[in-house]
């Protein structure tokens, strides 16, 4: 009898001793799994921050655009819209690098390269812009009815403009660069063949003097005989 309670002691430390540990690992991976999912794919834009700042300061409710002050102040509007709409253009921004990167990122998940959770955080990501765009939306229609409808494509446009822009300043930057080394080069070029010219001319004048030496030097000793 003593025996069968011995042996029931034990399995209930046995027991214990595994509980214990499972809670003592889970205490621990507890912090690294909300320390992960608090780890954005993406820092939110700043244009998005500017926009809830304009709504907090001219309505009297920050999570909406629509108010009495913005019907009856233009100025106002006009500010807001176009903030509403440099938001937007961030958000275009990340969605194209986010599509860029997706086949990467798939590709990389599946060769086993990253991990799982790399992909789950990029999905969450997508899943978090699409409220972001969404927000957008929402707002667009404060401003005007059917807004919506168009406020991307606008913003898709412009993005694509501003991209054209820094392209055409880059190729032209570039396009200077090369003009200057260009003309550096002609620069250094032209100073060796003026230098060659120097040397060859002073060999010239050399050679002459040489010359003329040499004839006199004949010329003194005819005399001499």
């Amino acid at each position: 009898m003593s025996w069968v309670y011995s042996n029931l002691v034990l399995i209930g430390w046995v027991c214990g001793l595994i509980l214990v540990v499972s809670l003592i690992y889970r205490w621990y991976q507890q912090p690294q799994i909300q320390t992960k999912q608090r780890i954005p794919w993406f820092d939110p834009p700043p244009e998005k921050l500017v926009y809830e700042q304009l709504v907090s300061k001219h309505s009297s409710s920050p999570s909406s655009a629509s108010s009495s002050t913005q019907a009856d102040d233009p100025v106002t509007t006009k500010q807001l819209a176009a903030a509403l709409v440099r938001r937007a253009i961030a958000d275009v921004r990340i969605l194209s690098q986010m599509s860029q990167e997706r086949n990467s990122l798939h590709a990389l998940v599946k060769s086993g390269a990253i991990g799982e959770d790399m992909w789950e955080s990029f999905l969450a990501a997508e899943h978090d812009m699409q409220d972001e765009l969404q927000e957008v939306l929402d707002e667009a229609d404060t401003f005007k009815a059917g807004w919506s409808s168009t406020i991307l494509a606008e913003a898709q446009q412009i993005c694509q403009q501003q991209m054209h822009k820094a392209a055409d300043v880059a190729l032209k930057a570039q396009m200077m660069e090369l003009e200057a080394g260009r003309k550096e080069r002609e620069q250094v070029e032209a100073a060796e063949r003026e230098a060659e010219r120097m040397e060859r001319l002073k060999e010239l004048l050399d050679d002459e003097d040489k010359e003329k030496a040499r004839g006199a030097k004949m010329r003194a000793g005819k005399a001499r005989k």
